[in-house]
């Protein structure tokens, strides 16, 4: 719809009033004007009416008197002058009234009052004489006519100014009746006007009644929708994820939303019409200082240009948490400040999370750091140990050089298992899953778990009943086991109890959110709870670092929770601790249900594991030391040994026919190439060539292939032992 303009609106209402004010002062005007025309013309006539019937009365009257004179001067009976006599005075007036009124012909006029007067001087002259006795003398005067020929004068006199004061009183009567006619066509034509003056303004005021309702519509749909838009606001503020808090100009708050209310522990209510500082009581993070009035410094500041940063929020109870917040001025649609608004969150959650994250990244990197300690480590320990081995076995039970050569070795056993420890925490050991029930390990490591813990430590087990299975390494869940038993052991150096229990778990996607590093789905939960002095938050965190320990020195690696979380972390799951000072400690671990079906264990091979045919064996080693040591013991072991230097001259051996080769032996990692894709090459140029790998580093991208478990694969270090078992078993697999 298109609306009135202002402009013309106020024109249609000023412009109406005028023209209706001009048209009837006009027509009260031109009426007043034509009224007194009117008025003039009528008197006019009346006046030239009244003329005609004083002259018709006093013509006959004339005759009246004439009438008596004549009967006395006959019969001298005064009867007769009665006539006379009355008719006299009235005439005199009648004169005096014709003189003094205006007349149509004024020397007319006048000519006819000396006609009169001398028509009344005879007659008055006549009848002295008849009283005086003179007859005849009388008589005489009548018979001169004189009086009759007077008489005709006056009469065609009286009629002639008679006439003219009648047509002067019919020309004034049409003249009203025009003025007449005048003032009441005047008066339709200004009713008319008026009338469409009316109409016009009437329609004028319907428009302007409909734009008035159209603009009073506007305005409540507009405040309509403004109530709306600040009720949709109070909404969205009420119920967004952050705390608001908006003040006016002087600091006091106006609005709280619930989730401040829930920061700050002040109600709305109770809120509302304080200081912000008085709420909002902020801190600084790092030396606890009381933060500056925010609401006085955003004020301060020119434009639009918010503030954010980080406090310590003190709730009305007293705790703090820290928080990250924002603010800004407030202004209204002519740019004043009407107040301030400040947005803040808590991030206590989030800084677990960041400080959960970096601890994650801290152990990655010093997992990695490990991991490739320990591989180089594995290739001197291989050398180390398997020559240790070899002059052991060589030596007469007398030599003095059998119980040091037993030390050499003793001490390059626990060095690898120091490396299998650091393997375990960096998640590079070789594991081999198999699907297994919790339950099982738990009870085949309470008779190992009483001689560990000593009696003054009871342990109680809860096994769920109907336990789901978990694919794992049982050697390895054992010896999640027993590291966590033997530290609750030392968390209780004068007794307690260790509780443990499993608990089939399945989580939803909203459950799943409370445990970043797990996903919706089925989960088995194995933990161990103790009665020992517990931890604070600082250990906590530190729990899992490699040679990080509490205890005193001699009494503990470093690496027994280190390789907990190794082994947990390759197998897919999750660890979860709880524990304050004093309240004991529980570690959960949390490992996936599997839902593949049992495999039944494959039947013993009918050959014996260490008959040696004279197989031929190339391998392929780039460490000269690790290469020397492998082809002594499988030569010692009577195998025919290929031990070329590089893997491009063990391709160029294998592509010879003339050779023969039964088996692979090949480390993982090499120059230029890996183990894998020399094994491909190997079986192509030679299909029935068996393969078995061997190394100290096992993150290599094969073994993390699915399957990769059921390889032939030898861990650095090993011994002879070893060696002739997985070259054996290799060798007689289908």
């Amino acid at each position: 719809m298109k609306r009135i303009g202002p402009q013309i609106l106020g024109g249609s209402r000023t412009l109406a009033p005028g023209i209706a004010i001009v048209i009837v002062v006009a027509m009260g005007v031109y009426s007043w004007l034509d009224g007194e025309a009117y008025r003039a013309a009528a008197e006019k006539a009346e006046q030239s009416r009244a003329a005609v019937e004083r002259i018709e009365s006093a013509v006959y009257l004339l005759v009246e008197a004439e009438s008596g004179q004549r009967g006395y001067l006959l019969t001298a009976d005064p009867v007769y002058l009665e006539s006379y006599n009355q008719a006299r005075p009235r005439i005199a007036q009648l004169e005096a009234a014709m003189r003094s009124a205006p007349s149509a012909d004024p020397e007319d006029a006048v000519r006819l009052d000396d006609l009169i007067d001398a028509k009344l001087a005879e007659m008055a002259h006549t009848i002295e004489v008849r009283r005086s006795g003179d007859v005849e003398a009388a008589l005489a005067i009548v018979r001169t006519q004189r009086g009759r020929v007077a008489m005709d004068r006056i009469r065609a006199l009286a009629t002639h100014v008679a006439e003219g004061e009648n047509q002067q009183y019919r020309a004034l009567t049409a003249s009203a009746l025009r003025h007449g006619y005048k003032t009441r066509i005047l008066i339709l034509g200004g009713a008319i006007m008026l009338a469409l003056l009316l109409w016009f303004s009437n329609r004028r005021v319907n428009l302007l009644l409909g734009a008035q309702r159209q603009l009073i519509g506007d305005l409540d749909r507009s405040r309509e929708q403004e109530a709306r838009g600040k009720a949709a606001l109070d909404a969205i503020l009420r119920g967004i994820g952050d705390a608001v808090i908006a003040t006016d100009t002087t600091g006091r708050i106006r609005f709280i939303n619930r989730v401040a209310e829930h920061l700050t522990r002040w109600s709305s209510a109770q809120a509302e019409d304080r200081a912000l500082n008085e709420v909002f009581r902020v801190f600084d993070e790092a030396g606890g200082a009381p933060a500056p009035d925010l609401s006085r410094r955003l004020l301060r500041q020119s434009g639009e240009t918010a503030v954010s940063g980080s406090f310590l929020l003190e709730a009305r109870d007293g705790g703090r948490i820290p928080v990250e917040y924002s603010g800004a001025p407030m202004h209204n649609a002519q740019g004043a400040a009407t107040g301030v608004a400040i947005v803040f969150r808590d991030v206590t959650a989030r800084r677990q999370l960041e400080e959960q994250l970096r601890q994650s990244q801290k152990l990655e990197a010093v997992g990695q750091l490990a991991g490739g300690i320990a591989h180089d480590f594995n290739n001197l320990l291989t050398v180390i140990e398997g020559y240790a081995e070899m002059m052991r076995s060589d030596l007469p039970e007398d030599s003095p050089w059998r119980d040091p050569t037993q030390e050499i070795l003793v001490a390059a056993q626990r060095a690898a298992s120091l490396t299998r420890q650091l393997l375990a925490f960096s998640r590079r050991q070789v594991l081999q899953p198999i699907r297994l029930n919790l339950n099982d390990n738990v009870t085949a490591t309470l008779r190992m778990l009483a001689r560990l813990l000593g009696e003054n430590i009871e342990v109680l087990t809860r096994p769920a009943p109907g336990l789901w299975d978990v694919l794992a390494d049982p050697g390895q869940i054992d010896q999640i086991i027993v590291n966590l038993a033997v530290n609750a052991r030392d968390a209780m150096p004068h007794g307690g109890s260790l509780t443990i229990e499993t608990a089939n778990l399945e989580l939803d996607a909203v459950e799943a959110a409370h445990f970043p590093e797990m996903s919706a789905g089925r989960w088995v939960r194995l933990s161990l709870t103790d009665t020992g002095h517990g931890m604070d938050a600082r250990t906590r965190l530190r729990i899992f670092e490699p040679f990080f320990t509490t205890k005193e020195i001699g009494r503990g690696t470093g690496l027994g929770l280190s390789t907990v979380y190794g082994i947990v972390k390759q197998s897919g799951g999750h660890i979860q601790v709880e524990s304050e000072p004093g309240m004991g400690a529980t570690f959960s671990i949390f490992l996936p249900a599997t839902l593949e079906p049992a495999v039944a264990a494959a039947p013993a091979s009918a050959k014996s594991g260490l008959q040696v045919a004279g197989e031929v064996v190339l391998v392929v080693e780039d460490d000269d030391k690790v290469r020397s040591l492998v082809t002594s013991m499988l030569k010692s072991l009577g195998y025919r040994v290929l031990s070329p230097a590089t893997p491009e001259l063990a391709l160029g051996m294998c592509a010879d026919r003339a050779i023969e080769i039964d088996l692979l032996l090949t480390d993982m990692v090499l120059p230029h190439i890996d183990g894998i894709a020399v094994a491909q090459q190997v079986t192509l140029l030679r299909p029935g060539v068996k393969v078995l790998f061997m190394s100290g580093y096992t993150e290599h991208p094969v073994l993390q292939r699915p399957g990769v478990e059921t390889r032939a694969f030898l861990h650095k270090p090993f011994t002879k032992s070893a060696l002739a078992a997985k070259v054996r078993e290799a060798l007689e697999s289908d």
